[in-house]
């Protein structure tokens, strides 16, 4: 049997270790869609400020095996000095800036300390072919907030933003704790 895995790289593990470590208000995005009925926030890329000038990217993209056709996905991290696809006016001294419109502002409410970052990842197994992927993250916050970022079912390679309690649980449920970071 061919076996395709995509696990995050070592530069998305020290994102996410910065994350954990990190206190988190605003999740940015280029654009959003959300479907009629349901709070999910469906995103090409998410950018988690984490400090002044200090992102933490999620990034996600799709693939899928040559002879079966299983879909697995390509999640990634990585931290940067703006948001990823935003447009900024950067002031004349360079210390702040100001967003264009049209994006995604998520607000958390109050500035939250994240305590827990888990990766959690899916695997199927077919007659000639298995895949094993990781397929999104669980972010815990101090307060027991949870959020979940979860590959969209889908060739767009989207991701899925779950904040409410049930929809974290359903967007994680069946799918396995790999990695768990904590502060």
């Amino acid at each position: 049997m061919k076996s395709f895995t995509e696990l995050i790289d070592k530069e998305s593990e020290k994102a996410l270790r910065e994350l954990v470590k990190s206190q988190v208000q605003v999740l940015y995005s280029p654009s959003a869609h959300i479907n009629f009925g349901s709070s999910l926030i469906t995103v090409k890329n998410v950018s988690i400020q984490i400090g002044p000038k200090r992102f933490v990217i999620i990034e996600n993209d799709w693939a899928d095996t040559p002879k079966e056709w299983h879909d697995y996905y390509i999640l990634k991290a990585r931290i940067s000095d703006r948001p990823k696809d935003i447009k900024v006016n950067e002031s004349k001294n360079g210390k702040n800036w100001t967003y264009v419109m049209d994006h995604l502002s998520f607000h958390l409410g109050r500035l939250e300390r994240v305590t827990r970052v888990v990766v959690i990842e899916d695997q199927y197994s077919g007659e000639h072919e298995s895949v094993q992927y990781d397929a999104g993250l669980l972010i815990e916050f101090n307060n027991n907030k949870r959020l979940s970022i979860v590959q969209e079912q889908s060739i767009t390679g989207f991701l899925e933003i779950a904040y409410i309690s049930q929809e974290v649980q359903d967007s994680i449920s069946g799918l396995k704790q790999r990695i768990i970071y904590s502060a």
